[in-house]
């Protein structure tokens, strides 16, 4: 019994030399990371630490939480957020990083910025990253940088339930090094960030950014909306319901002029007119549902007409279809909204 009591000592006395338990850094010095900010310079680039700091309070026993953010200047990505997590004493502990904030000079630098990220450990595989108007000085005085991490993480958690803006540090896409496809673009007001659009770039380079009704149209084709707010105008009275259950069906066209199609099904619920509470007969119900889905299916194909011409970065993954069924590459596309009311 002595003897194995002794062997399972030496193990364990091995695991921890091995595993570095034995000079590891408690959690009293260290300070939990909960967003990094990164903007481009004309010297190289200025990241901003946003760390969660518990301070001693007398109305509670534990403290309380408060939000700071330590900047710092360097010639790379790395050389910038070791600089800024210099200017404090604890060690930061990144595992609970969910935000990459990405400044205004940094949509033509995004392809040197995002890889730091994909293979350091200053991020999480679900770390979301956005784009953004946002400067350093515009941090350095807001008051509430609480409320400000608060207000993302609710975009992060799609609180409202109706659009998955989110783009992961995983999901994003890089050809020959170079960063192609969407990311979300917010805006600070009030201490408080919203969903301002969609900035879609090729080749690391923004290309356009989408307003929010744009931007709102191309996560319902994407499938990332949980759900889509309606409105229209019949007989002069305004009307409004939710499309819901959304699914999309691509596939391919032989017949005619070949084409990918992109098919976009739901159903609506809590259709009513706006002003009135009178209800919705059959037949106007009917005339809904045809005026909506011509009028989705139009602004729809407007809108991947536009990306695609702009960008060749398969937004909606059509180029990447037509390939895989051996059509050519720049095989038009078609956009049908199946929107069931009934």
């Amino acid at each position: 019994m002595i003897k194995k009591l002794v062997k399972t000592y030496l193990i364990l006395s091995l695991l921890v030399t091995f595993t570095g338990c034995g000079a590891g850094v408690s959690l009293s010095d260290r300070v939990i990371v909960k967003m990094v900010y990164i903007d481009t310079t004309s010297t190289g680039y200025t990241a901003g630490v946003a760390v969660n700091i518990c301070e001693p309070s007398a109305d509670t026993v534990g403290g309380e939480n408060k939000i700071e953010i330590y900047f710092g200047e360097g010639e790379t990505v790395g050389d910038a957020i070791f600089d800024a997590t210099s200017n404090q004493n604890n060690k930061p502990f990144y595992a609970q990083n969910e935000i990459l904030l990405l400044g205004e000079n940094t949509h033509g630098d995004i392809s040197n910025v995002l890889p730091y990220f994909t293979k350091e450990d200053a991020s999480r595989p679900s770390m979301a990253v956005f784009v953004s108007d946002i400067t350093k000085k515009d941090l350095k005085k807001e008051k509430d940088l609480t409320k400000v991490i608060q207000s993302i993480e609710g975009v992060l958690d799609n609180k409202d339930k109706t659009m998955d803006y989110t783009k992961m540090i995983y999901e994003c896409n890089f050809v020959d090094d170079e960063f192609q496809g969407y990311l979300p673009k917010i805006k600070l007001k009030e201490s408080e960030c919203l969903v301002d659009g969609l900035s879609i770039f090729t080749d690391g380079e923004k290309q356009l950014t989408l307003g929010t009704d744009k931007a709102e149209l191309a996560m319902l084709l994407l499938t990332k909306a949980d759900s889509y707010r309606l409105t229209g105008e019949l007989n002069g009275e305004k009307y409004q319901g939710d499309i819901i259950n959304v699914k999309r069906k691509t596939f391919t066209e032989k017949t005619g002029k070949p084409c990918v199609i992109i098919e976009i099904t739901g159903a609506v619920r809590n259709l009513s007119y706006e002003d009135s509470l009178q209800l919705i007969s059959v037949a106007e119900t009917q005339e809904i549902e045809k005026q909506v889905n011509d009028n989705l299916s139009e602004a729809g194909q407007k809108l991947v007409d536009e990306i695609n011409t702009i960008t060749p970065s398969d937004m909606f993954g059509t180029m990447w279809w037509a390939e895989l069924h051996d059509f050519p590459k720049n095989t038009p596309t078609k956009i049908v909204f199946e929107i069931s009311f009934i």
